[in-house]
């Protein structure tokens, strides 16, 4: 499969069995990479912590960071709530932050999708991590969610604007209505969309961002089945009855096990505001650029 990114101005179509994939209209991406290797990204890089009830599960979080291939995959699915590093990197510039993103949309999707839903599925064994799910230790979870992800976000963080630019980098650095934007990134971790903050700006980034989510909504292993809604909510009520889908999918798109869809209603979503217990540093960043 051809590694890149493609435009927020193509819709994605065709879908596989363990992930959204892109239309035709996948480009090549070329861009040289400037991140000193001092500060690539990289998940759980302050540490796991020791608070885990089982150490096969401690056990599987060492083997999985360790992991070459899990590596070289820059999940933003992890990177952008469990990672000091890219939030280091956030603050460096349009185009170090840019060529982060290069990384993730470089690596090679379908081997990285299939790792990830690998490991979604190990993760829930009894004999790894399923009892540290079940108490919601919050690095499991933060894991969980990350590795489930890892298709959706993808795809939403490759997305370019009509102007080349990535959407995810637009939103960071394009000013306070679309920094807003910013916070659609973490509703398939499981985050609920700040409605106090207000509505992101109505733009083909934003559409194109919730069409991709709301394609994996019909399958309540993924969160983004019980953030999407109330964004979706905020989004239409400025931007149009129709500006992005306001139901859930009937579809029941790519992963599933036989338990993680029961497990995962148990434990619920996320305020926004816990990402201060998952990533402060990363909010400080949002606050910031949210006021200036």
């Amino acid at each position: 499969m051809r590694k890149g990114a493609f435009y927020e101005n193509t819709t994605t179509t065709a879908l596989a069995t363990t992930t959204v994939a892109p239309s035709s209209t996948v480009l090549s991406n070329n861009s040289s990479t400037t991140i000193a290797p001092s500060i690539l990204p990289s998940a759980f890089d302050t540490g796991i912590g020791q608070n885990m009830t089982e150490a096969s599960c401690t056990d599987f979080f060492q083997r999985f960071l360790s992991n070459n291939s899990f590596i070289n995959c820059y999940p933003i699915s992890f990177l952008l709530h469990t990672s000091e590093s890219f939030f280091e990197v956030t603050k460096s510039g349009i185009s170090t932050l840019t060529s982060a993103i290069d990384l993730a949309c470089n690596a090679d999707f379908q081997q990285c999708a299939t790792l990830m839903t690998d490991y979604a599925g190990e993760m829930l064994s009894p004999e790894t991590c399923l009892d540290d799910y079940m108490l919601q230790n919050p690095q499991v979870v933060n894991a969980y969610n990350g590795f489930m992800a890892y298709s959706m976000m993808y795809w939403a963080s490759c997305l370019r604007s009509a102007n080349g630019s990535y959407c995810f980098v637009d939103s960071m650095y394009g000013g306070p209505t679309t920094f807003r934007t910013s916070f659609l990134y973490f509703l398939p971790l499981g985050y609920t969309y700040p409605s106090a903050a207000g509505a992101p700006s109505c733009s083909k980034c934003t559409s194109s961002i919730m069409k991709i989510f709301n394609r994996f909504t019909g399958n309540k292993s993924y969160a983004i089945t019980d953030t999407y809604k109330s964004a979706s909510k905020v989004i239409n009520e400025k931007c149009g009855a129709i500006f992005v889908p306001a139901s859930l999918s009937s579809a029941n798109t790519t992963y599933s096990t036989s338990s993680a869809s029961s497990l995962r209603n148990r434990s619920g979503h996320k305020s926004f505001s816990l990402i201060y217990a998952f990533s402060p540093m990363l909010l400080i960043f949002i606050f910031m650029f949210a006021v200036s």
